[in-house]
């Protein structure tokens, strides 16, 4: 900001008892500098008047209860509903202005509402049922990917480059020398903020320009995930220790929560974590990672316990889904607190060892496996079907959701399958609010313009 204009100092006024000789001339001085200074007084009321927020405040008629505050394009003041910003959710058992919506799940226009749709995207979509293979640039075996919800997909394999993709998994970038030589990407993750982790077989490397540039951090593991805060929670290969960081991959330290080796691990981003390991070993943490409960399998069949755990996945809103890699896979519905053998579509050809799963939309996930196949479950688990198998029967390894609610599937061979949502409604012009069930006696709404 400019600094205000300086009104300089008068020069000595003259006093009565100067002499003839110094009286006049300091009072013509004197004189003299005032017109000046009237001038450096304009200058300053002119800056003064350039650097006020508001030419004048606002009526208050009509705008009980709100709050005065500077408008978005920082030209005045004006009034605004108090609480609230454009997508947040209100639970009440009032009446509310018109510039509020129900979350019920009801379409409406993107035009009508851009804001909102700015912060909603799409939802209800559902993946899964078609897939489409993307060139990758590689044909070495890809292990691992992650997206950032924005567009920003990466993808990690046997190799020191990696895979960039910055149109949800459509076209890929070979990032080359990222990984240390002979050192196999085995997992990794985003805070969808710009910084990234990759464990691979014998360290880590982190990111913290959104994949363009890496440098020492991470950790070694087969399993990794944060919660978007700066916590970080990696599973080690072939032990029952967990890593953890507080300072976002910067430094980690190790921790047992199981007498089993432990493969995977998980979190809803609100606090809940899993870890999995061999032989039904499950740990549960609602503190962010503070403490660990065992979990038990509820209904757990022999092949439940027996298969050692590949993947975890979580919608978070409460539904979870771990696949193993002996073709069985369980869920939970109450936030990973039980869990149950999923029991329809398992034994339908092709079964597979499952190595990767993924939640898609509320209650929607997929999971791929050994041959290339893809399942999907529309009931959080309970069911599975087999749509396709678009790698081609080769062996997939990873799977992740996309920001326009798709997925996107490696595999050996340098394969990317990807598979973009379907909608119920015209995703070009249309979008649909969130559907939140009410308690008794109140209503929910979501807001979807700054004023009635």
């Amino acid at each position: 900001m400019a600094s205000p204009p300086v009104i300089p100092d008068l020069p000595p006024a003259p006093t009565r008892s100067d002499g003839p000789a110094d009286f006049t001339p300091k009072a013509d001085v004197m004189i003299a500098a005032l017109q000046p200074m009237i001038v450096k007084q304009n200058e300053l009321a002119a800056w003064m008047n350039s650097q006020s927020i508001a030419p004048g405040l606002p009526s208050i008629t009509g705008n009980g209860n709100k709050f005065l505050k500077v408008s978005e394009g920082a030209i005045g003041l004006e009034w605004d509903e108090a609480g609230q910003l454009i997508g947040d959710v209100l639970l009440t058992s009032r009446q509310v202005a018109s510039n509020f919506l129900r979350t019920d799940g009801s379409i409406y226009l993107q035009s009508a509402y851009p804001d909102l749709f700015a912060q909603l995207g799409l939802l209800g979509g559902v993946s899964g049922q078609t897939w489409s293979l993307k060139a990758s640039g590689v044909s070495t075996s890809i292990t691992d990917v992650a997206s950032d919800l924005k567009g920003v997909v990466i993808a990690i394999g046997a190799s020191t480059s990696i895979l960039r993709s910055t149109d949800n998994g459509e076209t890929w970038t070979v990032i080359p020398g990222v990984l240390p030589a002979s050192q196999t990407g085995k997992c990794i993750a985003t805070d969808r903020k710009g910084v990234w982790c990759i464990g691979h077989s014998n360290g880590g490397v982190r990111s913290t320009d959104n994949g363009l540039t890496w440098g020492a951090g991470g950790v070694g593991a087969v399993s990794i995930d944060t919660d978007g805060l700066g916590t970080w929670i990696a599973a080690r290969e072939g032990t029952s220790q967990i890593n953890k960081s507080l300072d976002n991959g910067v430094t980690w330290t190790n921790t047992t929560v199981s007498s089993n080796y432990l493969y995977a691990v998980c979190t809803d981003r609100k606090g809940v974590w899993v870890v999995a390991g061999i032989e039904g070993a499950m740990r549960r943490s609602a503190d962010n990672g503070l403490t660990w409960s065992p979990v038990t399998l509820s209904s757990a069949t022999s092949v439940v316990v027996a298969g050692c755990p590949k993947a975890i996945a979580t919608d978070g809103e409460g539904r979870w889904v771990r696949v193993n890699s002996n073709t069985s896979i369980s869920s939970s519905v109450d936030n990973g607190v039980t869990w149950q053998s999923a029991v329809g579509g398992l034994t339908t050809t092709p079964a597979a060892a499952f190595t990767g799963v993924a939640a898609s939309g509320s209650g929607a996930f997929s999971a791929v496996g050994v041959g290339g196949a893809i399942i999907t479950s529309l009931n959080s688990g309970a069911s599975w079907t087999y749509p396709t198998t678009p790698l081609g029967g080769s062996a997939g390894n990873s799977i992740a959701r996309l920001s326009d609610s798709g997925l996107v599937s490696v595999a050996v061979a340098g394969k990317i399958a990807v598979s973009r949502a379907v909608f119920s409604y015209d995703s070009a012009t249309q979008f649909k609010t969130p559907t939140i069930y009410d308690p008794s006696g109140l209503s929910s709404y979501i807001k979807a313009r700054r004023t009635p």
